[in-house]
């Protein structure tokens, strides 16, 4: 927050703190090196939480404000939340309405098709994305237990990334973001979330099965 402060250059703090990448959710969320940033209620805070079984932690911090917080707790949870509580609390942020940007239904035909996936523990899925025109569905197997699947509507959060109700509790609780090829036109390429990735299926081989990512 202070350059480093002797402990790493400045050169190095600037460069850990900057917008290298944008995380593809909201326009004002980017990664640096180890490090996001995001704008919220009016100011630029940097951010990374962490946790382990009986463990979890969170660090925020607002450089034009040289606020800092840290959580630390015995729970698996790095209570995000808490940190943004405290941060609006002593900081006293006006609440503002968060950036709006969806866009309209009758562009999401680029995110439908066929995605085989993988997820964190090694198990295959794959995912069918349909468009109608006015919206958009996910049905969404477990290869190992197909009786398993899980169908939902998708609702759009932001301009790629969409939430579904995989629990039926009628609470949209899952994201799945999708993301072209850097510098390749018209690419829906990669359908992810923290838990799992896939790549858009190539087309039917000859036996009528799909070839894998």
């Amino acid at each position: 927050m202070e350059g480093g402060h002797g402990v790493i250059s400045p050169e190095s703090a600037a460069w850990m703190q900057a917008h290298h990448v944008s995380l593809d959710y909201a326009p004002d969320q980017f990664y640096g090196l180890g490090v996001f940033s995001e704008t919220f209620n009016g100011v630029e805070l940097k951010q990374h939480g962490g946790n382990i079984t009986g463990w979890g932690t969170f660090l925020l911090w607002v450089p034009e404000r040289s606020f800092a917080v840290a959580v630390l707790a015995n729970t698996f949870q790095s209570l995000t939340d808490a940190a943004y509580c405290i941060t609006d609390t002593v900081l006293d942020l006006e609440d503002q309405e968060p950036v709006d940007d969806t866009t309209d239904p009758s562009t999401w035909g680029a995110f439908a098709g066929h995605y085989d996936i993988v997820d964190v523990a090694g198990r295959l899925w794959t995912a069918e994305v349909s468009w109608s025109g006015s919206g958009m569905d996910l049905n969404l197997i477990p290869l190992w237990s197909p009786e398993d699947a899980t169908a939902s509507p998708l609702f759009q959060a932001y301009s790629k990334t969409f939430v579904a109700d995989l629990d039926g509790d009628e609470v949209f609780e899952t994201d799945f973001t999708f993301i072209g090829n850097q510098g390749v036109p018209n690419p829906v390429i990669w359908l992810r979330n923290r838990q799992m990735v896939g790549q858009i299926a190539k087309p039917p081989r000859d036996d009528g099965e799909r070839s894998g990512p």
